[in-house]
């Protein structure tokens, strides 16, 4: 009798044949096989993410910030930016004579920290195209980044967002070039996180009412939100001129107060005589740095709060590149037909 398997033969005239000997055969046979079939399929197929299954673990910010980053690409925000949506003034003839003139009278330099992570200069960019060219003068400050960022930029070794430390000292590089360059023709002098719009007609009208010659400043940027920390800082805080020359570097970099989710409060500014002026509202609300409507009906909700915004507020802060868009949209270029605001 002949046996033969994958090429082994296996000669007998007995029934009681060995079945180990078939047995290992077969196994040899099966183990040459895949093998073989292994090798085929990595020649066939060379990325071998498509044979293997990985396992991995994200949080929720994480996935959010994924989406985020992909909502729009390169092409579809440059076509939303020149769309009519945001460009529409030639729809509205709104008399700004009061705006223009604050604009002339109320001057405001804008410094608005650039960063490298939630979609990059994205932020930026959509700052640049909404709020920030209604400031005064504006510079943007940060680390620099692969994407092109047509606008006055301060390039820095360190992310504002990276550390505590990291903040200090762009901060402090931003205090020292707004003296050197911006300090004679500007009164009052804002610096932003790269993810909140400012209003800024409401800011000027503001601001009318105070002394520039007082050293004094207005909001916080910060993590902390309603008792809630944040993991990147957001908001802004506007100086005046008097307070500008107070502002040191080395009391800066020097200053022991260091509030991890308050930068503001990580300055110093107490101990160099300027004055905290932020005003607050009910339940410890302010025009200033106000939480997206979204969040914070979800916030006020569960403690029976029926809370509205203030309609001269004057920042919103964690906010999207969407989001920029949105506010300039819903700001600027939404009518209500038949109803003509009033000015408060």
């Amino acid at each position: 009798m002949i046996f033969e398997n994958g090429g082994f033969i296996f000669l007998t005239n007995r029934k009681d044949v060995d079945t180990e000997y078939v047995t290992m055969a077969q196994g040899v046979s099966f183990v040459s096989g895949f093998v073989c079939g292994i090798i085929l399929y990595f020649v066939a197929f060379p990325n071998p993410s498509v044979f293997f299954f990985q396992l991995e673990t994200t949080n929720e910010d994480q996935i959010v910030r994924t989406l985020s980053e992909n909502f729009y690409l390169d092409d579809e925000e440059e076509e939303m930016t020149h769309s009519p949506m945001i460009n529409d003034s030639r729809f509205h003839k709104d008399n700004n004579t009061l705006g223009k003139i604050l604009q002339e009278s109320v001057r405001v330099h804008c410094v608005i920290f650039t960063s490298d992570y939630f979609g990059g200069s994205r932020l930026s960019t959509a700052v640049a195209k909404t709020w920030a060219k209604r400031c005064s003068s504006a510079v943007f400050i940060g680390r620099k980044t692969n994407r092109h960022f047509p606008y006055p930029m301060i390039y820095t070794n360190f992310s504002f967002y990276r550390s505590d430390h990291a903040a200090k000292s762009v901060f402090s590089v931003a205090v020292l070039e707004t003296l050197n360059r911006y300090f004679d023709r500007n009164d009052w002098f804002l610096f932003a996180a790269d993810n909140t719009f400012v209003i800024m007609e409401n800011l000027r009208y503001y601001l009318s009412k105070q002394n520039a010659s007082e050293p004094e400043y207005f909001g916080r940027i910060s993590k902390a939100a309603r008792g809630i920390a944040w993991p990147y800082h957001s908001g802004i805080t506007v100086f005046s001129k008097a307070s500008m020359k107070k502002i040191q570097h080395s009391a800066i970099i020097s200053c022991k107060e260091t509030v991890s989710y308050e930068f503001t409060s990580s300055l110093c500014l107490k101990q160099a005589g300027i004055s905290d002026k932020t005003p607050s509202e009910h339940y410890g609300e302010s025009i200033f740095n106000n939480l997206p409507l979204s969040i914070s009906v979800k916030l006020n909700k569960p403690l029976g709060i029926s809370m509205q915004p203030d309609s001269n507020m004057i920042s919103v802060r964690f906010l999207q590149p969407p989001d920029m868009y949105a506010h300039e949209f819903l700001v600027y270029h939404l009518r209500a037909f038949g109803i003509n605001k009033l000015s408060s």
